[in-house]
């Protein structure tokens, strides 16, 4: 799995996160403050990449998701270790 497929399915479960189909999410925009995720939200997609794809986030981890961009990276550091 690439980046770019990852960035696909980030952006999908961002969407579906937040109930919102229509929303417009850039690979750097802030998912807080800009696309408007709330820190439960933020445990539900690492929740849900956990259950996905076999892996386990510690707190210093759940803090870096901030972007796709970060979080695309942080999955494949993460996926590559297992």
């Amino acid at each position: 799995m690439d980046k770019e497929q990852i960035l696909t399915v980030l952006t999908a479960l961002v969407k579906k996160t937040m109930l919102k189909k229509n929303i417009e999410v850039g690979p750097d925009d802030n998912l807080q403050a800009q696309v408007g995720l709330d820190s439960m939200g933020v445990m539900e997609i690492a929740t849900k990449l956990e259950e996905d794809y076999n892996i386990q986030f510690d707190d210093s981890d759940i803090k870096e998701i901030k972007t796709l961009n970060a979080t695309a990276d942080l999955l494949l550091r993460k996926i590559s270790q297992s």
